[in-house]
């Protein structure tokens, strides 16, 4: 009967550690896509101007939504500053308008 206590102990502390593992594993990914954006924006707003580059910005303009949510989500920056989530989803607010008018053909009207 212990043995089978004990049993349902470690399971129960095994399955609570692969949880905090995964949502880790969640969290560290939500940072890398956010920092992979920004560098990928930093890349394209500073040649857009000489030459646009199509890929880069369909890229860009495909995964924005995802951004800005990654951006005003509070677990990603919990472990950091608050200032640093405040800021990052005001500077997010307006990447998609960003987007467009750095675009080929911006949209007008809208």
């Amino acid at each position: 009967m212990r043995f089978l206590a004990f049993l349902f102990l470690v399971a129960v502390a095994g399955i609570g550690y692969l949880r905090i593992f995964f949502r880790l594993s969640h969290l560290e990914d939500s940072r890398r896509v956010v920092d992979q954006y920004i560098k990928k924006v930093q890349k394209f707003s500073e040649s857009y101007h000489d030459k646009l580059d199509p890929d880069l910005y369909h890229w860009l303009t495909h995964r924005v939504l995802r951004a800005q949510t990654l951006a005003s989500d509070a677990a990603v920056w919990e472990p950091l500053d608050s200032k640093l989530q405040e800021a990052a989803a005001q500077k997010s607010a307006s990447l998609v308008e960003t987007l467009d008018q750095m675009g080929p053909n911006p949209l007008k009207g809208f």
